[in-house]
């Protein structure tokens, strides 16, 4: 992601230079000294080819890394709901198995969560900072997306609101998915308190008190803590961005 950040900003960066101090030795000053197929002395057209390559490369990344996301905390949230079934066979099922089987069943589920609550842990670590790039993308596109939609010609605005529209599904995706994840791991104590606790004994009991204790805390899908992506916090990136929209149309 750095890299391909560093390849259009260094374009951009590039191209501002040339604009200030022009220079007839345009080649000292591309960004990348590669083989071109057209004249590379034509640096506009090559500052394109930079600026174009880069927008293909930061979509198809930004891309892979969402679908990469939304699959892993999906499948968390199975994990989830499988280990809630889990837990309510193993307490309903206490009286027609030995002490043996029930410590060895309730071992494997606290184990289980253990291991789960780390993978969500991991997952914030490893896409933080690609969720806190993603809403500031977002919520800025929105807006002026939404912007140009509402100034310029029908037939122009169509397309701007399309792409808005776009953008905005992609927020609600994670925010449901997010929305998901926190439900799942909070869905934990709710199964235990409806199942048949008066069948367990002391030692099912504190694995009890433990899993619900573990499982009072939400986990949540979150953009190093600056957002965290559940439905409330969809509906205020909208209203946000609708209030910087027309903040944008007073002044226009």
């Amino acid at each position: 992601m750095a890299s391909i950040w560093s390849y259009g900003l260094s374009s951009v960066a590039s191209f501002v230079t040339y604009i200030i101090n022009p220079t007839d030795n345009r080649s000292e000053i591309l960004s990348y000294q590669l083989f071109y197929p057209f004249d590379e002395l034509n640096y506009l057209l090559t500052a394109v080819i930079h600026l174009c390559a880069f927008g293909h490369f930061f979509q198809i990344v930004t891309l892979l890394m969402n679908q990469l996301l939304i699959y892993t905390t999906i499948y968390l949230s199975s994990c989830f709901d499988r280990l809630c079934e889990n837990i309510r066979e193993t307490i309903n099922n206490t009286d027609q198995r030995s002490v043996a089987e029930t410590k060895q069943h309730w071992a494997k589920c606290v184990e289980i969560h253990e291991h789960l609550v780390l993978s969500a842990v991991t997952l914030n670590k490893l896409f933080g900072p690609f969720l806190v790039l993603f809403i500031v993308e977002a919520s800025i596109l929105i807006c002026f997306l939404g912007f140009m939609s509402i100034t310029e010609e029908p037939v122009v605005a169509a397309t701007f609101f399309g792409a808005m529209i776009n953008h905005l599904f992609d927020v609600f995706i994670l925010c449901y998915i997010g929305e998901k994840l926190k439900t799942s791991s909070t869905d934990i104590a709710e199964e235990i308190s409806r199942s048949d606790l008066h069948k367990v004994d002391k030692y099912t009991a504190k694995n009890v008190i433990i899993m619900v204790s573990m499982s009072q805390r939400p986990i949540n899908l979150s953009a190093m803590g600056l957002f965290t992506y559940e439905h409330t916090n969809f509906s205020e990136v909208c209203s946000k961005s609708y209030s910087y929209m027309s903040i944008l149309k007073r002044f226009y």
